[in-house]
């Protein structure tokens, strides 16, 4: 299998795309819980139709609560690894390998390869050998 190379320089301008993202979640979040139920009336179908449009839309609200933490945590991280690669900081890469595996990033502990922790470890100057 061939080895990817990451990019860091590529890797720092698509961080700049989560704060458009967070904020696109969010405004998403707004407007769901500004959702009024539906007045369908007061018969057993319309009470069992307005709870299961309440129930969807906090279905929806915690969906988009756990996207925007997600975003949040990407965001984080990318730009903690942008940071300690351009620092040359060996310990802030090493802390950030232990987030990936905190988070279970790499799947299996000894796995290698795009996506892992491993990523961060290896490489030249102007890119990292995956």
């Amino acid at each position: 299998m061939k080895a990817a190379e990451v990019s860091f320089a590529a890797l720092e301008r698509f961080g700049e795309t989560f704060a458009w993202r967070i904020e696109q979640a969010a405004a998403a979040r707004t407007t769901l819980a500004q959702t009024q139920t539906p007045a369908l009336g007061e018969f057993r179908d319309a009470l069992l139709t307005a709870r299961r449009h309440h129930g969807l839309v906090e279905d929806h609200l915690e969906r988009l609560r756990r996207l925007m933490w997600a975003l949040v945590v990407v965001r984080d991280v990318t730009s903690r690894a942008v940071i300690a690669y351009r620092r040359g900081d060996e310990a802030g890469l090493a802390a950030l390998a232990d987030v990936a595996r905190l988070l279970d990033l790499d799947g299996p502990s000894n796995r290698s390869g795009p996506g892992s922790s491993r990523d961060l470890e290896a490489g030249d100057a102007g890119h990292r050998r995956a």
